[in-house]
C-alpha cells in the first residue's frame, strides 16, 4: 500500500521514480489525455443550456471535489503501472506560503518540478525534468484543448496574484459547514465547497494557487503543469481532512443537484441582481407564502451601493429561500400581508409590491379577496403558463394599481436572463425610470464587445447594468460619446460615477452629465465595452460549439429622463380569439411627442413564431395597434421606440410586455366564499402539474424618489 507523502519529506530516490513515471506516462500519450478529459470536463455545462462558465462538470458546484479525487487516482494508477510503488505527492502550498520567497520551495527544485519561467522567452520554463529545449525531441510540450502541440510549458509566479493561499485561510475553510449549499455554484456561501474551491472572496484557495502560478496553470489545460497534480492531490488531503472533522456533514445536494434548470435556482439568480441595483435611497422587505404568508425580511433602507445592510440582508433572504413542496397557494396572504407592512411606513414617495409566484391560488385569502384594499402598486411575474399560474387574478390586482403582469412561460436555454429582465424593468417602472436598449449576446475568450446605445439632453441619470453569470470574467468599461473611457477605477474619483460588482451583476450608475476628460459627458452615442480574456481558470471554450458559445450576458441601460415611454396591454378575453390591444404613450417634459418617434413591437407567440407590428399615431404621442390571440399561450411583446428629442437628438426606449389565452381563462375570480370543495378539485390538477414548488416571493419596496431634487433639475 502507497503513502501519499509531502513534497518535502520525498527522499532522492523517491522524487526520481515520480518523475520517470511522470514522463513515461507522457511518451506514452497517456499524459495528454488527462490534459484533454480536464479541457473537455470544463466545457461541459451543468445545466446543459449556459456556459461552461457558470458551472461544469468539474468546477464551479458540488462535483469539484469527487471529480478531481476520481481524477487524480486514475492518474496515479496509470503512474503506478509504469513505475510500481510510487504514488502521488502533495504540495502544502500554504505551508510555503509562510516562506520568505515561496519560489524557493522544494517543490520548485531542479529535481521536481523546476523553477519559474523566464520572462523574457515567454515565460517558458528553463529548469528542472519539465524545462522547454526545442532543440530536444524529448522536451516537455504541452497541449492545446483538443491535443495538439502548443509549445512548452509556462510559469509566471506570483504576477497575476502576489500571495499563495495561508495557513489561516486553510483553517477557516476546513470550519465551513455545509458541505454545499444553493445554489450549488459560484455563489454559493455558506459551502465548504466553494470556499476552498476559491470564489468566495476570490481568487483564493485552490483558485489562488493557479492564478500564483499563472502560465499553463491559468486555462482549462492546466494539468499540462505536472504541478496541477501535486496541488490537487493537497486539496483532496484538505477535503479528506474536512471529511474526518465534520463525520456527520455528507455530500451535499443529496438528491437532485444543479443539472437542469430548477424553479428556485431561477428565482435565486434572476432576483439578486434587483437586490444589487436598487437605489440607495430606496428600502425594501421580502415576504413568502404557501397556504400562510411569512416575513422573511423587515422593510429595511437599502443603503450604500455594494454593502447597503437593506440590500445585503435582502440577498441573504433570497439565496436562502426554499420552498415548501407540500404547500399550497395563497396569493392574497401574501399580497396582504406585504401591504400590512408597506401600510405604516412614512417618508416615501412611492410603495410598491412586487409579485412573484408559479402557481395557481387554491386556498383563501384569494386575490379577490384582498384587491379592494390595496392601494401600493403591484407588479407581478407568473413563472410558468397561464394554465399553471393565475394570471385573471394577478392582471386585475395589477391593473388596478397602475402596475402590470409578465410571464415567463415554460422557460428553456435561451431564456436565461428572463426573469432578472422582468425584475430589472419593474424596477425601472416602480422608480419612473426608463429602458434604452436591452440586447443579450455571448462574448468568447479573446473577443471584444462594444454595444452602442443613446442618452440624449433629457437624461439626468443612467444605470448602465450587465446580468451575467460570472461578472468577474468580463472587463466592463464605458465609452463616452466624445472617446473618453470609464472603468471601474473611476468611481473611486468621480462623483458623478459609481460601480457595483456584485452577484450575476455588475453596473455602471452615472449621474448626468459625467465630468470626464474636460468634458461634460451626455448626450450622444456612448459604447458598453465587454472583453472576456478567462483570467481565472475560466473555460477554454469551442466558439464552434452551441453549448460553448462562451459566457452569455444581458445589458440594460436605463436612464431616468424626461423623456418617457409608457406602454401597456390589454384585450377583451382570456379566451382563444381574444384580441390583444398595445398601447405606447410618449412625452417629453411632460408634452406629447408629435410627429417625432415611430414604435414598434417585436411579437413572439406561443409556437414561437414572430411578427413586426407597427403601431400607428392615434393621437399625438400616442401610438397603438392590435392583434388577434388565436391559440392558447403565453404572447410576448417587446416595445421599441425611436424619435428624436424636442433638440433633434435621437433617443430610444424598450419595454416588455405579456399577454396570454387560455381554455376557461375567462372563468370567474376564485374568492374566500367559493364552494370549498372546489378549492379541492381545483388542487388536484394543480398537483398532477407538479407545479406549487415557489408559492411564491414577493419583494416589497418603499421608495423615496427624491421628487424635489430632481424637479429642480428638470427645471
Amino acid at each position: 500500500m502507497t503513502c501519499r507523502k509531502n513534497v518535502k519529506t520525498l527522499t532522492p530516490a523517491e522524487k526520481e521514480n515520480y518523475i520517470k513515471a511522470v514522463k513515461a506516462l507522457k511518451a506514452s500519450g497517456k499524459y495528454d489525455q488527462y490534459v484533454k478529459w480536464h479541457a473537455d470536463a470544463g466545457m461541459h455545462p451543468t445545466p446543459p443550456d449556459v456556459s461552461p462558465s457558470v458551472r461544469n462538470a468539474a468546477h464551479r458546484g458540488p462535483a469539484f471535489f469527487p471529480w478531481h479525487r476520481e481524477f487524480i487516482l486514475r492518474f496515479e494508477r496509470d503512474l503506478q503501472a509504469e513505475v510500481p510503488g510510487v504514488s502521488l505527492p502533495y504540495w502544502d502550498w500554504a505551508e510555503d506560503a509562510a516562506l520568505p520567497n515561496p519560489e524557493t520551495a522544494p517543490v520548485w527544485g531542479d529535481d521536481l518540478m523546476g523553477g519559474n519561467g523566464d520572462s523574457s522567452d515567454g515565460n517558458l520554463v528553463k529548469t528542472g525534468p519539465f524545462a522547454y529545449n526545442p532543440a530536444d525531441p524529448n522536451t516537455w510540450t504541452i497541449v492545446d484543448e483538443g491535443g495538439n502541440p502548443a509549445g512548452g510549458l509556462q510559469r509566471e509566479f506570483g504576477v497575476n496574484i502576489p500571495t499563495l493561499p495561508a495557513q489561516a485561510d486553510v483553517s477557516a475553510a476546513l470550519a465551513e459547514v455545509p458541505y454545499d449549499s444553493p445554489p450549488w455554484d459560484t455563489s454559493s456561501n455558506p459551502s465548504f465547497r466553494n470556499r476552498l474551491e476559491g470564489w468566495i472572496a476570490g481568487p483564493q484557495l485552490h483558485n489562488r494557487v493557479h492564478v500564483w502560478v499563472g502560465g499553463s496553470m491559468l486555462p482549462m489545460t492546466s494539468p499540462n503543469d505536472p504541478v496541477f497534480f501535486l496541488h490537487h492531490c493537497n486539496v483532496d488531503r484538505l477535503w479528506a481532512e474536512w471529511q474526518s472533522q465534520h463525520p456527520g456533514e455528507g455530500y451535499l445536494p443529496a438528491a437532485g443537484g444543479p443539472e437542469g434548470q430548477k424553479k428556485i435556482d431561477v428565482l435565486h439568480y434572476s432576483a439578486l441582481p434587483f437586490a444589487e441595483v436598487i437605489q440607495e435611497q430606496n428600502a425594501l422587505g421580502i415576504v413568502s407564502f404557501d397556504q400562510d404568508a411569512y416575513e422573511e425580511m423587515p422593510v429595511t433602507p437599502a443603503g450604500p451601493l455594494g454593502f447597503g445592510a437593506g440590500r445585503t440582508a435582502a440577498k441573504t433572504a433570497i439565496s436562502a429561500h426554499t420552498p415548501n413542496p407540500a404547500g399550497t397557494t395563497s396569493i392574497g396572504d401574501g399580497v396582504a400581508l406585504a401591504h400590512s407592512q408597506l401600510q405604516p411606513l412614512a417618508g416615501y414617495d412611492v410603495k410598491a409590491i412586487i409579485v412573484l409566484t408559479d402557481g395557481l391560488e387554491n386556498t383563501p385569502q384569494y386575490i379577490a379577496d384582498v384587491m379592494d384594499s390595496i392601494n401600493d402598486r403591484v407588479f407581478a411575474i407568473g413563472l410558468g403558463t397561464p394554465e399553471a399560474i393565475s394570471p385573471v387574478a394577478l392582471t386585475a390586482l395589477t391593473n388596478g394599481t397602475g402596475g402590470y403582469l409578465l410571464m415567463t412561460g415554460t422557460l428553456d436555454g435561451d431564456d436565461y436572463f428572463r426573469l432578472s429582465k422582468y425584475y430589472l424593468q419593474i424596477l425601472a417602472g416602480v422608480t419612473n425610470q426608463n429602458i434604452v436598449l436591452d440586447p443579450e449576446g455571448w462574448i468568447d475568450r479573446g473577443q471584444v464587445h462594444r454595444i452602442p446605445f443613446r442618452l440624449s439632453e433629457t437624461d439626468i441619470s443612467s444605470d448602465v447594468i450587465l446580468l451575467t453569470p460570472a461578472p468577474r470574467e468580463i472587463r466592463f468599461t464605458l465609452e463616452t460619446p466624445s472617446g473618453e473611457i470609464i472603468d471601474p477605477s473611476a468611481a473611486g474619483g468621480n462623483p458623478a460615477v459609481s460601480y457595483v460588482l456584485g452577484d450575476g451583476v455588475s453596473f455602471y450608475h452615472l449621474t448626468l452629465p459625467v465630468p470626464v476628460g474636460g468634458n461634460a459627458a451626455r448626450e450622444g452615442i456612448w459604447h458598453a465595452v465587454l472583453s472576456f480574456d478567462d483570467i481565472i481558470i475560466g473555460a477554454r471554450q469551442n466558439a464552434t460549439a452551441v453549448q460553448t458559445r462562451g459566457l452569455r450576458y444581458s445589458l440594460s441601460v436605463q436612464t431616468y429622463s424626461n423623456l418617457r415611454m409608457r406602454a401597456s396591454l390589454s384585450q377583451n378575453s382570456h379566451e382563444p380569439g381574444a384580441t390583444l390591444t398595445l398601447r405606447v404613450a410618449l412625452t417629453e417634459y411632460g408634452l406629447p411627442v408629435e410627429n417625432r418617434a415611430t414604435v414598434q413591437a417585436e411579437l413572439e407567440r406561443p409556437d414561437k413564431t414572430t411578427a413586426t407590428l407597427t403601431l400607428a399615431e392615434v393621437e399625438p404621442g400616442v401610438f397603438e395597434t392590435a392583434t388577434l390571440a388565436s391559440m392558447s399561450g403565453i404572447y410576448s411583446f417587446r416595445v421599441l421606440a425611436t424619435g428624436r428629442t424636442l433638440r433633434s437628438r435621437t433617443f430610444t426606449r424598450e419595454q416588455l410586455l405579456t399577454g396570454a389565452v387560455w381554455k376557461g381563462g375567462d372563468a370567474p375570480l376564485p374568492t374566500g366564499k367559493d364552494d370549498p370543495a372546489d378549492c379541492c378539485r381545483r388542487t388536484i390538477p394543480l398537483l398532477k402539474l407538479g407545479v406549487g414548488l415557489l408559492a411564491l416571493l414577493a419583494i416589497i419596496v418603499a421608495l423615496l424618489l427624491l421628487v424635489a431634487l430632481r424637479r429642480c433639475l428638470l427645471g
